[in-house]
């Protein structure tokens, strides 16, 4: 319970300051990865090198996205990925994939209205959407999809 509510408003936190700012702190980054670790520890809800893993797998993921995107994606998008990493172990990329969806459903719409494909989105706003979805329900739409 405690580990739910401590993440989720870690997501929230995110959420707000990308959609209103465009950004995503640091500090709110290295505050949630700090609390992790003693949370883990005492209350192992993922297993420690497959959170360090896919914390890793993440970042380089979504950094290689960054370097080729061009200004497509921003670099707290890459340092969060890597922070959901910790939390979600090996049910990041399945929010990753949920927040692509999200973001798409969302983003298509705007698109064939203003006809510009170089619309700029919080997609950090999805990410927590897809990683929240993930850590409590366990939404893995790789396994839903045909």
């Amino acid at each position: 319970m405690l580990t739910s509510t401590i993440f989720t408003l870690f997501l929230i936190c995110v959420a707000i300051t990308d959609f209103r700012e465009r950004m995503i702190y640091d500090k709110v980054l290295f505050v949630s990865a700090a609390i992790f670790f003693p949370l883990n520890f005492f209350e192992e809800f993922v297993n420690f090198p497959d959170a360090i893993f896919n914390a890793g797998l993440g970042f380089a993921t979504m950094f290689a996205i960054y370097k080729f995107s061009g200004e497509g994606m921003g670099g707290g998008d890459v340092k969060f990925v890597s922070t959901l990493g910790l939390w979600l172990g090996g049910g990041l990329f399945p929010a990753i994939f949920t927040a692509a969806i999200f973001a798409a459903v969302f983003t298509l719409p705007l698109v064939l209205k203003s006809g510009d494909v170089k619309i700029k989105i919080p997609f950090g706003v999805f990410l927590s959407i897809g990683a929240f979805l993930q850590f409590v329900f366990g939404i893995n739409f790789f396994e839903v999809l045909p």
